[in-house]
């Protein structure tokens, strides 16, 4: 039981996390971009899925965890 998924597939994970935050499916987003560790992102990437995740989680009343992802 792995946590995160096959390096071939994290692209397009990240790709649906910001589609479900585009259609505001904040919920969602946020269970799509867990299932990613972010950090091993490039910087690039990282970034931008930190900023919509955290912006989730700020709409989701998750502030604190909001917070971390602002900082990351």
């Amino acid at each position: 039981s792995h946590k995160y998924p096959d390096p071939v597939t994290i692209p397009a994970i990240i790709e649906l996390g910001s589609y479900y935050f585009n259609k505001k499916w904040y919920q969602k987003s946020i269970e799509t971009y867990d299932m990613v560790n972010l950090d091993l992102l490039p910087e690039y990437e990282k970034g931008e899925a930190s900023l919509k995740k955290g912006y989730s989680l700020f709409v989701t009343k998750e502030f604190a965890k909001a917070k971390k992802e602002f900082e990351r």
